[in-house]
């Protein structure tokens, strides 16, 4: 719990962070070990390793469609895509679309066009409603 916190402080010492994940992984709780590594990925102050540790928790993803009780899930209950995820992440933490676009190495209109499809895809009107759905689907 404590390394979560450092984490979310922006403290992130990558070799736990992968140790960390790699255990909730292990323990059958693989989106949340993949979301710890994500969620560590957005805090690190430098691209080399926000990479390493995005890649990482991409391939801790399962590829599976989990059960309801186990993964953000749109409304027709599909898992956001691996990069609707990051862009969603970064969103809510309230990054815009030209510094998610720099942390992503995309383009500012590339993360336009994710927010758009989960926009269309969730059915939200307004962009605040989006923003409300994916905090929620994310703290799931």
């Amino acid at each position: 719990a404590m390394g979560v916190l450092r984490v979310l402080a922006g403290d992130v010492d990558i070799a736990a962070v992968e140790r960390a994940s790699r255990g909730l992984w292990a323990t059958g709780q693989s989106w949340e070990g993949a979301r710890l590594a994500g969620q560590a990925a957005i805090r690190c102050r430098d691209r080399a390793s926000m990479s390493s540790l995005m890649a990482f928790a991409r391939e801790l993803t399962p590829v599976d469609t989990p059960a309801q009780d186990q993964a953000p899930t749109d409304l027709l209950g599909t898992p956001l895509s691996g990069r609707e995820r990051e862009v969603a992440e970064l969103v809510v933490s309230g990054l815009t679309y030209k510094q998610i676009g720099e942390r992503l190495f995309i383009s500012a209109k590339t993360v336009e066009h994710h927010v758009a499809k989960m926009r269309r895809r969730l059915g939200c009107a307004t962009r605040s409603e989006l923003f409300a759905q994916l905090r929620t689907l994310l703290m799931a």
